[in-house]
């Protein structure tokens, strides 16, 4: 009789351990794939926001602003500028059902105003698909539709504030003492971009706030480490807005980039990142906006002494954040939309946030 020869303990151990490694090797290539994918799509967002926006701009002569006032006031919230391109988006209908004449707010007590239907309406096109939180940045309370996107209010308010393409119209800043009213602000179009407008960035990508305020900030090496959780640190000069002092800036970036991963957060701001597209305040930078001051997916902080109430106003660093491997995606003001990494050289990227300040970028400086 012939024998039959089976496979051995040894030779099925090799056999298992010679798929793991196969799976092993597979497995990152299936998610960078995805991630790919998602990235790609990211871009897609940010295009169709560049195409809606100078729709706007071809309407109106004028970029859209990062908050415009409702009913006299910005007493709680006002019209974002995510609202306002709604019809560019192809929301033409949610845009028509938008009352902008009333005031705004996300408190629990407002739930049957006019525009809750608009509020708690999630919109693809602002959705980064690489985005990880499990909830909205404002539920459960509030429950309103959040913002993967952000624009840009400007580089560091210490040399110049609000030198962004998205920054607040003139007559939403009240004499509150927490916002920035200087020759800088909305209304503008393409003949105030002097700086060029493939070379001044417009809109960039942020992932959400957490939903509640951990104590302390995440390490370095939790995945939760980019989002937003604003931390003041030391003081500048009482003359901290508009100096014109660029060695000023470089050292409250030094400033935050030294803060120990057990600093403490402010109550409040580790939420407020893309809290909703539909409405934010001139001095609530950190919902529909970001600064070009600390670099992508870095640290963001503010001075102790701000009058923004502790939610990164002007005056504060408020960074672009991704889950994007090394940086992050950028809509410029000509509607092109770019690959910025976290190496970027601080001086090119404070001088892709303005619009105005005659700084000559290199095509090939990041």
């Amino acid at each position: 009789m012939r024998n039959r020869r089976a496979f051995t303990l040894i030779e099925l151990l090799v056999v298992i351990a010679i798929i793991a490694v196969l799976i092993a090797l597979l497995l990152p290539a299936v998610q960078a794939a995805r991630e790919a994918a998602r990235r790609a799509q990211c871009v897609n967002n940010l295009k169709q926001l560049g195409l809606a926006t100078h729709n706007y701009l071809s309407s109106n002569n004028v970029f859209p602003a990062m908050c415009i006032p409702n009913f006299g006031t910005y007493n709680g919230y006002t019209t974002a500028w995510g609202a306002s391109i709604l019809s560019g988006i192809e929301g033409g209908a949610l845009y028509n059902a938008f009352n902008f004449s009333v005031k705004l707010d996300i408190g629990a007590n407002d739930f049957t105003q006019p525009n809750r239907t608009g509020l708690v309406t999630m919109i693809n096109t602002y959705a980064c698909p690489s985005e990880s939180a499990s909830q909205w940045p404002s539920s459960p309370l509030y429950a309103c539709a959040p913002t993967s996107y952000a624009g840009n209010y400007g580089g560091p308010a210490v040399i110049k504030g609000n030198t962004g393409i998205i920054v607040p119209v003139t007559e939403t800043i009240q004499s509150t003492g927490m916002c920035l009213n200087n020759s800088n602000n909305a209304s503008f179009g393409v003949q105030s971009v002097t700086d060029g407008t493939s070379n001044t960035a417009m809109y960039s990508e942020h992932l959400w706030g957490m939903s509640g305020n951990p104590v302390p900030r995440p390490t370095r090496q939790s995945p939760d480490y980019k989002r937003v959780y604003f931390i003041p640190t030391v003081d500048l000069p009482s003359a901290s807005v508009d100096t014109g002092n660029a060695a000023l800036a470089l050292s409250f970036v030094q400033s935050c980039q030294s803060l120990p991963p057990t600093a403490i957060p402010l109550k409040g701001s580790a939420n407020g990142q893309g809290l909703t597209w539909a409405m934010t305040a001139p001095y609530f930078t950190p919902n529909a906006g970001y600064a070009h001051f600390m670099p992508p997916n870095q640290a963001s902080c503010g001075y102790k002494s701000s009058p923004d109430g502790g939610y990164g106003g002007v005056w504060s660093a408020m960074a672009p954040s991704s889950n994007h491997p090394g940086g992050v995606n950028i809509c410029f003001a000509d509607g092109s939309v770019k690959f910025v990494k976290d190496s970027v050289n601080i001086q090119t990227w404070w001088a892709l946030g303005s619009r105005n300040l005659g700084e000559v970028i290199s095509a090939d400086a990041y």
